[in-house]
């Protein structure tokens, strides 16, 4: 059976029925160590699931296989909503597989490109992400790898995390020393300087890919990955905002505050989960409030001291509370002068 794939995959052709089980339908992709095929499973009716292949030229290498299997037994420890589900792991003489669940709605790194993702519906897509971080991070691991192709929607527009491929779980060895892992654009300072890598690392990827997001652009773009170590050390981007004047303001302080260089400085997962939920300026209560009659002015109460160690994010809210309390009062004076 005929079928084109890029260079260097698996070169699996349209038809090709994999351990007497798996039908091949489609390509959909190709990392640095495997391809990921649409497939119909016949053993349950044509059940379509994502069939994901070490590529060949790594299938006779150990350490690879090791990283191979591990990726699934990561996934197979995290069972929630906003993870992709892992099924079965195989060999078919030298193709060696495991299946996933197939989420249909594409990725958010299409959804940026194709310029459909919808900027106000952002808090909604934070939330789900750092739900899916917490689930992971609970099982003591750290994704190191999250970007827009990483992230998945259903079709009804639930976000799946996905590719755990360069995963690491707490005490793991197959990553060897001073070895660099993850997508260069998005890696935290401390993973350029090779220290072993914790949740924060995951707080710095969702900084950089939330900057994509709100601006269209990476927050650094160096011309290799010599310039990019550099910027992502030392140097803090422009806020989004001035890229984009149209990024909310709670966007903007979270971005800029997962995106600090020293760990300490960065919200944690619950921490943002609760900025994005429970804060005085969140979204939800941001769009509340834009309902409310100009006559009612809001009352000037004292926000909450956060017991937080990241007194950056912590900060931020408590001034953007007070100023948008402040630009309320001041409206409502304006109308009230001329009515």
């Amino acid at each position: 059976m005929s079928g084109t794939f890029p260079t260097g995959t698996h070169p699996i052709a349209i038809g090709t029925r994999i351990s007497q089980r798996y039908e091949i339908v489609r390509h959909i992709g190709s990392g640095g160590m495997a391809s990921v095929f649409l497939a119909r499973d016949e053993l349950l009716r044509g059940t379509e699931v994502a069939l994901k292949v070490l590529n060949k030229e790594f299938a006779e290498d150990e350490s690879y296989v090791s990283r191979f299997i591990q990726e699934v037994e990561l996934m197979n420890k995290v069972n929630h909503p906003h993870v992709v589900r892992t099924f079965e792991i195989g060999r078919d003489a030298e193709t060696i597989y495991f299946t996933m669940e197939y989420v249909k709605g594409g990725s958010l790194e299409q959804r940026i490109d194709s310029s459909l993702f919808d900027i106000k519906k952002t808090a909604a897509l934070v939330l789900q992400i750092c739900e899916g971080l917490q689930a992971i991070h609970r099982q003591d691991i750290v994704h190191r790898d999250l970007k827009p192709g990483n992230i998945l929607f259903s079709l009804n527009d639930s976000v799946k995390i996905t590719d755990f491929g360069v995963a690491r779980p707490k005490g793991s060895r197959l990553t060897k020393k001073n070895q660099k892992v993850g997508s260069v654009c998005y890696m935290a300072p401390e993973i350029w300087l090779s220290k072993t890598p914790t949740p924060a690392a995951d707080v710095y990827n969702l900084g950089v890919l939330l900057y994509e997001i709100s601006t269209g652009e990476l927050p650094f773009d160096g011309a290799d990955p010599a310039d990019l170590m550099s910027l992502h050390i030392k140097k803090m981007p422009e806020p989004p905002r001035v890229r984009n004047p149209e990024t909310p303001v709670w966007l903007n302080s979270l971005i800029m505050s997962c995106l600090e260089k020293q760990i300490a400085n960065r919200p944690d997962i619950p921490e943002i989960i609760a900025f994005i939920t429970q804060d005085p300026d969140s979204p939800q209560r941001e769009r509340k409030r834009e309902k409310r009659e100009l006559r009612s002015a809001p009352k000037l109460t004292a926000v909450p001291e956060k017991e937080s160690k990241t007194t950056g994010l912590a900060g931020t809210v408590r001034l953007i509370a007070i100023g948008s309390a402040v630009s309320s009062l001041i409206l409502t004076i304006l109308y009230l002068a001329i009515t």
